[in-house]
């Protein structure tokens, strides 16, 4: 009879509403309600219903995933698509995870010369992608606080390291599409002998 108290679940479908998509997928939630504020004069607390999403099938792309990948790294990133709803820590961990595949596809060794462990910032540093390194680097350093607590990652967070993964992925694998459309474009240019009249 309270509405603090109050805790449902949802299940649906959604439909994409872009007509060359139209893609279905399907949703799980809860419902409650919880606290808000609005401002006009004064601060108010108001108890208001949201839906707050927690898995969805198939997942969400948070990001492009370009035929450029490999399908390793493709593969890492719809897990973490998968968990994005649903938890914070897991999701950011599972992109800690993708480094390790970027350095293991790239031939890096996991043991030192001598046999020792070699720490993943070891990897890194032996990556030859310098115009991505502080990326790389933010990545690592944000999937360690992940790892390490429930409560640190936030979804902020969440989404600044997926701008940096995309960033790190389209710079070490470009986009051959990009490339010749910009050589078509050039050459246009130049036949015209500068843009259209």
């Amino acid at each position: 009879y309270d509405d603090r108290f109050y805790l449902g679940t949802i299940a649906g479908q959604l439909k994409c509403n872009h007509s060359d998509c139209a893609e279905i997928t399907s949703f799980i939630g809860e419902t409650k309600y919880y606290l808000n504020y609005h401002e006009d004069d004064i601060e108010i607390e108001v108890l208001e219903k949201g839906i707050f999403f927690k898995y969805f099938i198939p997942s969400i792309h948070l990001i492009e995933l370009r035929n450029e990948y490999p399908k390793e790294l493709q593969e890492i990133l719809l897990e973490s698509f998968s968990l994005y709803f649903s938890s914070y820590s897991a999701c950011i961990n599972t992109l800690r995870i993708l480094l390790e595949k970027l350095c293991e596809l790239h031939e890096i060794k996991s043991e030192t010369d001598n046999g020792g462990y070699k720490t993943l910032d070891k990897k890194l540093d032996e990556l030859n992608y310098n115009e991505v390194k502080d990326l790389l680097k933010a990545i690592k350093w944000i999937g360690n606080d992940g790892s390490h607590s429930l409560e640190v990652i936030k979804k902020d967070d969440l989404d600044l390291t997926y701008k940096f993964v995309k960033k790190v992925l389209d710079e070490i694998y470009p986009s051959q599409t990009d490339d010749e459309e910009l050589n078509i474009l050039a050459k246009e240019i130049n036949d015209n002998k500068g843009l259209k009249k």
